[in-house]
């Protein structure tokens, strides 16, 4: 079966590597996907797979083998970023570009889609060999996390036994794979905090309620509650990233606004986290005789999840890349910051989510995700095809 695998993605690399390019010139931001939704189903029309809608511009493919066995979950992101492309990668001109102005694939989507995408093919032509079925997740609005829920109702009576994804790093040399066993990206939760005083002139401060000390000290307080009460081997980042007030030098503002967000791998230190910037920010506020407000921030009942690994399942894909491609192709576990909403899909079902390398200075592969210079090796796709249909393969072969 690998030398199958292998064999059928030489056939559809130039296909897949084709339908990258057409994406990646055709981007649509988040939940506007429409044109890319329609490519996509055109793309798949004659598969013999079912279509399956949900709310939105996602949709999911189902391939069903007939035969009883597992059902697993393959899922690409679809959507791209509200940004204005640069003509040049890293260090020359690129080969094409964004044809809609303000719209560009800086995250790798256009590869994930071109990845599931050949991989479909992959394993359409394996279906009399495979059991089981496979759902085929094209998930829209990752960048916003608009998609998931509706993707996840949508598969909810599937009874999906395990969930594959995978994500381009623009870090990783081109063509390696990373798959961390456990944690592997942290949850998120904004940090918006206003600090009510009351304004007036600067002469008089015991007229005024001034909101900006108010506001220093809550970040200080905040930076010594971190170093005592949470635990050192669970690490929860404080990024704080505005302390503002939007008034002149001689001017008391009536309220102080504080932003940033915190990440963290382990779900409960990061609430015990948000718990204690509530309570001092709120006991500080109180100390200056300001009230302390958080909007729609630090909401307990919300909370950005991590992503975490089946630990099965990730050994799985690692014993998946080494068959198909070879050890040289897996590299040692290293966890990201970003967050994803894949994490949503690891809270309810078993699943893996893997890294894809795709730096290479040769062709000026390697910038910064969301990044006006932002670019992928394509040569990292048939290789992303490869270790998907290994793993779809041996999945279901369990």
């Amino acid at each position: 079966m690998n030398n199958k695998i292998s064999f059928l993605t030489k056939k559809y690399a130039d296909y897949a590597k084709e339908s990258q390019i057409y994406l990646h010139e055709n981007p649509e931001v988040s939940s506007k996907e429409f044109e890319t939704s329609k490519y996509l189903k055109n793309e798949l029309k004659d598969l013999g797979l079912e279509i399956v809608e949900v709310e939105g511009t996602g949709f999911f493919a189902v391939l069903d083998t007939k035969r009883n066995g597992k059902t697993l979950a393959l899922r690409a992101d679809i959507d791209a970023l509200p940004m204005i492309e640069s003509e040049m990668n890293e260090n020359q001109r690129r080969k094409f570009i964004s044809k809609n102005p303000g719209v560009m694939h800086a995250c790798g989507h256009d590869a994930h889609m071109a990845i599931l995408l050949g991989a479909i093919r992959v394993l359409v032509e394996l279906k009399d060999e495979l059991k089981g079925k496979i759902l085929f997740l094209f998930e829209e609005g990752e960048e916003i996390g608009a998609g998931v829920g509706a993707m996840m109702e949508g598969i909810e009576s599937y009874n999906v036994d395990g969930i594959y994804g995978n994500h381009v790093m623009n870090y990783i040399p081109s063509g390696k794979f990373v798959v961390n066993p456990g944690p592997t990206l942290p949850g998120a939760s904004a940090i918006n905090i206003k600090v009510i005083g009351r304004g007036g002139h600067c002469a008089r401060p015991d007229l005024s309620i001034n909101p900006l000390m108010a506001g220093v000290q809550i970040i200080s307080n905040l930076a010594t509650a971190w170093t005592n009460q949470l635990d050192p081997r669970k690490m929860v980042t404080f990024g704080l990233t505005k302390l503002e007030c939007n008034t002149s030098q001689n001017i008391f503002a009536d309220e102080a606004n504080i932003g940033g967000s915190i990440r963290y791998f382990d779900k409960e230190e990061g609430l015990k986290a948000l718990r204690i910037i509530k309570k001092v920010s709120t006991l500080v506020g109180e100390a200056h005789n300001c009230k302390v407000e958080f909007g729609n921030s630090l909401n307990i009942e919300k909370v950005g999840v991590p992503l975490v690994n089946d630990l099965e399942l990730t050994k799985m894909a690692k014993n998946s890349i080494i068959s198909q491609l070879g050890e040289e192709f897996l590299l040692p576990d290293e966890p990201g910051f970003a967050t994803e909403p894949f994490a949503r899909y690891l809270e309810k079902y078993p699943g893996v989510y893997v890294f894809i390398g795709i730096k290479n200075e040769k062709i000026g592969s390697g910038a910064s995700h969301h990044n006006v210079h932002f670019d992928i090796d394509p040569d990292a796709i048939p290789l992303g095809i490869r270790a998907m249909g290994q793993f779809a393969v041996d999945f279901l072969a369990q």
